[in-house]
């Protein structure tokens, strides 16, 4: 915030600190809509990054060593602090930090107000943020109107904390520690503002109880006591020691010791303190070393009374802070107080298009001594306090290539003009790729891209689903009412078989398998077959019957109702079952028993143990990413609850997979996984007992774009060059007669940084198998209608399989877009040119295939 090599260290620290390199970040509101939504999806590790919003809860960080930070953590701007809020809300302390082992917890970058602290039988302690027992650092904050009965801005118990960039002000506590109140705890704070803090005793520090504080770069001042302590106390054997620090301007002592209990330890140096040494007061229980350096003259701030507390020019306080400390980012020696007062020239300049010299709007200059700017119309920038020294300077803008220049020198009250001329890369390619393709077949198709501009063009792609169908993992895709539908309290198991949902209750007279369609309507149902007229329990599909318990017998059913299959299970109740499409085989359990195996004829094989787990519901899913396949859906023993493990069938190995309860009330039931519902995912499949009111929750788990991969995906274009990329398409296991949608997103430095190209592979069977018209000739039809206006349609016909070239051009023969290139199996074929964004004209539309050349003329009038 107020000093760049701090804020270089604290990120380097960050990164130290993430240990796991699958670390993930979670962006709220975008992943999780709150914060504390945001801390409990997250794991050991995590960074839970909060875009700018007032956000009003009580933020607690379970235990978890991770990060929760604004977006000034990654930008480094500092108005992010400003506008990203916690507001407690006066329900509690804003951040409550507590016992995190083994790392380090992290709150960066945020306005903290509003807290009312942590509540117990002696009061309410850490108004704004409350630490016990972690290891814990605090950066870039603003903590501002808590209150509490100790500690109204900050309370740490029993931690190593690491304070850095901080604000504390306007706090008020009831007995002591109206800014902070640490107690047994390591404490360093490196350029901290604690001011106008209130409290009955003492108004910005009590540090107490075995607590070593180390303060450099502090200022405090005009913090206030009712009764007689002041600034800072001393007690219980504590120590703190001062370096480049301002202590002003608070009542009474700037500086206190209790008269009881152990001896405390002062050390201060290099430090500006009202009434130097006569502002302290050991009262005999302390030693106390005074170093070299310390000044009792007004700091002169600018305007204190604004809360405004930078050095004025003629502050005593400039240049004067240990000469071994690092100097100020202007070079001189460092001053006391937390800002620096830097000493500054102007730096300013032009930034233009390199090709015809026109001058580019928002174009961003950065120095590497952290100062930035922003173009405007005119191309002209700025830095009216630009730090002396050396530097080197980088100019960007969005479509361009970066340009840095190196070792330029800055002197005092100097001013330099630095102009930048900035290259310009293109990204052109075709629009998108049309396939048909034979069931169980393979082929590639070449794709160009191509650089025109003058600059080099960086680019990467990955393939991915059509946006509307792309879901994150643990999406809600739908949930049914299912009780409801079909007139049943009691719902059990699940499977998706033949385009349908087979659902088994036990809630009426007579148990029956209900059959949904893809809508949730009831088509039609049958009775089920039963022990002592229990029903159904979990359901499982093997691709050809439906296995179902719900007591002694294990029934296969096919889709009819009609028992095909039926033997003794391991356990009086099978509870849970589903089939292993790997090992090819069922595993059963009971509620409370181990899981086994068995095959089709009934012939047991292994055991599984079951963790100790209520099983409600098993499922199989053979392209889980962590080898665990056996999914196991449980509750805890007399609550309602929807969990979800999964296991390794090797090794017995289990990891926590879901809380679906957290998502939606109710006790777990029944569970299914397949890819049958949707061609381009695997989802998941569970019952709700949700009392007399049960539900079909459907899940996604995983997105499926193996059928289309691309090589090369990443690359460096110089310019005038293209390179030929090979979309390759796999029908292997698709399903026939199905189009599938995808596209591929390139990221590059070139006009908007993005570009997508839509694919679209139909999957047919085999020619052979096929009664199907194909075209004896190749042909390209005008387009209709022509003339146009924005849109006309382009058909034509390919009497053989083909790599074709479909492209519009202007009268002069220049390229203007290209509407297909790829391959394409044999038939008529009809598309729409989009030609909104191009002016009126004669143009010309140009198909080439298998060494043919056909061109048709196409007038666009508006």
């Amino acid at each position: 915030m107020h000093n760049i090599v701090i804020y270089i260290i604290s990120i380097c620290l960050v990164l130290i600190c993430v240990k796991d390199p699958r670390a993930e970040i979670i962006n709220v509101p975008e992943d999780q809509e709150s914060i504390m939504d945001g801390i409990d999806a997250a794991e050991d590790g995590d960074t839970v990054l909060v875009a700018p919003g007032e956000y009003v809860e009580n933020v607690d960080f379970m235990e978890k060593d991770i990060v929760v930070a604004s977006l000034q953590l990654i930008t480094g701007d500092d108005a992010y602090i400003d506008s990203t809020i916690i507001d407690g809300n006066r329900q509690g302390a804003c951040v409550w930090i507590f016992r995190v082992e083994g790392g380090i917890a992290q709150l960066v970058g945020f306005s903290i107000t509003n807290g009312s602290g942590i509540v117990n039988e002696n009061g309410s302690f850490g108004g704004g943020i409350a630490c016990f027992n972690a290891n814990i650092r605090l950066r870039n904050l603003n903590i501002f109107n808590n209150r509490a009965t100790f500690g109204g801005g900050l309370l740490v118990e029993d931690c190593p904390v690491e304070i850095q960039n901080v604000t504390i002000r306007n706090n008020e506590s009831e007995v002591s520690g109206g800014g902070c109140n640490f107690v047994s705890s390591e404490i360093s704070m490196d350029f901290v503002s604690v001011h106008d803090n209130t409290s009955e005793f003492i108004g910005a520090f009590l540090i107490e109880n075995e607590c070593n504080v180390v303060m450099n770069h502090v200022t405090i001042s005009d913090n206030s006591a009712e009764n007689v302590f002041g600034a800072i106390t001393l007690l219980g054997g504590s120590g703190l020691t001062i370096l480049n620090s301002i202590i002003w301007n608070s009542p009474n002592w700037e500086i206190n010791c209790h008269s009881e209990g152990n001896r405390n330890s002062v050390t201060v140096a290099y430090t500006d303190i009202w009434g130097g040494q006569g502002g302290v007061d050991l009262n005999d229980n302390a030693e106390i070393e005074w170093g070299e350096g310390n000044l009792n003259r007004n700091p002169r701030f600018i305007a204190p009374n604004q809360g405004n507390y930078h050095l004025a020019e003629n502050s005593p306080c400039i240049d004067v802070g240990d000469p071994d400390s690092p100097p100020d980012q202007d070079g001189t020696r460092t001053d006391m107080g937390v800002y620096p007062f830097l000493q500054d020239g102007t730096l300013e300049g032009h930034i233009f298009d390199e090709a015809d010299d026109a001058p580019l709007t928002g174009a961003i200059v950065s120095t590497s001594n952290g100062q930035s700017s922003q173009t405007d119309e005119e191309g002209f920038w700025r830095i009216d306090d630009a730090l002396p020294g050396e530097f080197n300077i980088t100019a960007r803008c969005q479509g361009y290539n970066d340009s840095t220049r190196m070792n330029f020198n800055l002197e005092v009250d100097d001013t330099l003009e630095i102009d930048f001329s900035l290259l310009h890369p293109t990204f052109i390619s075709g629009d998108e790729i049309i396939i048909d393709i034979t069931l169980d077949s393979s082929m590639g198709v070449d794709l160009t891209v191509e650089n025109d501009g003058n600059g080099p063009l960086f680019w990467t792609v990955e393939t991915k689903l059509r946006e509307e169908l792309d879901f994150s993992p643990w999406e809600q895709r739908n949930s049914f009412q299912v009780s409801e539908l079909v007139d049943d309290p009691e719902i059990e198991g699940v499977v998706y078989a033949d385009n349908r949902y087979y659902i088994s209750g036990e809630g009426n007279d007579t148990n029956r398998v209900y059959i949904l369609d893809n809508d949730g309507a009831l088509i039609s149902k049958f009775d089920q077959p039963s022990i002592y007229g229990q029903g159904l329990k979990d359901l499982t599909f093997d691709g050809e019957l439906i296995w179902g318990s719900g007591q002694t017998d294990i029934f296969g059913l096919n889709l009819n109702g009609e028992v095909d299959s039926r033997f003794n299970g391991p356990y009086r109740s099978n509870r849970a079952l589903t089939w292993d499409t790997v090992n090819e085989c069922l595993w059963i359990s009971a509620e409370n028993q181990g899981i086994r195996s068995y095959d089709r004829e009934g012939n047991r094989l292994d055991l599984l143990n079951r963790c100790e787990f209520l099983i409600h519901g098993l499922a199989f899913w053979q392209d889980d990413l962590d080898n665990h396949q056996l999914y196991i859906f449980h509750s805890r023993q007399e609550e309602s609850s929807q969990l979800i493990h999964k296991m390794n069938i090797e090794t017995e190995d289990t990891m926590f997979v879901a809380d679906l309860g957290e998502l939606s009330e109710g006790t777990a039931g029944g569970m299914f996984i397949c890819s049958e519902m949707d061609q381009y995912s695997w989802v998941l499949m569970s019952i709700r007992d949700n009392d007399a009111d049960d539900y079909l929750d459907i899940w996604q788990l995983s997105t499926n774009t193996s059928w289309m991969s691309i090589e090369p995906d990443e690359g460096i274009l110089n310019p005038g060059n293209a390179v030929e990329l090979t979309l390759n398409l796999d029908a292997t296991d698709l399903l026939e007669d199905v189009l599938y949608e995808g596209r591929l997103l390139f990221s590059h430095n070139a006009d908007d940084g993005e570009t997508e190209i839509l694919v679209s592979m139909q999957v047919t069977l085999d020619v052979d198998d096929q009664q199907i018209d194909i075209p004896t000739e190749f042909e390209l039809f005008p387009a209709f209608p022509n003339p146009f206006n924005a849109t006309a349609k382009i058909t034509y016909s390919l009497p053989v399989s083909a790599e074709i070239s479909l492209q519009a051009f202007d009268i002069m023969g220049r390229g203007i877009t290209t509407l297909i290139r790829g391959q394409q199996c044999s038939g008529s074929y009809t598309l729409t040119w989009d030609a909104s964004e191009i002016p009126s004209g004669l143009y010309l539309v140009r198909l080439e295939a298998s060494g043919n050349v056909i061109t048709q003329k196409a007038m666009l009038i508006r």
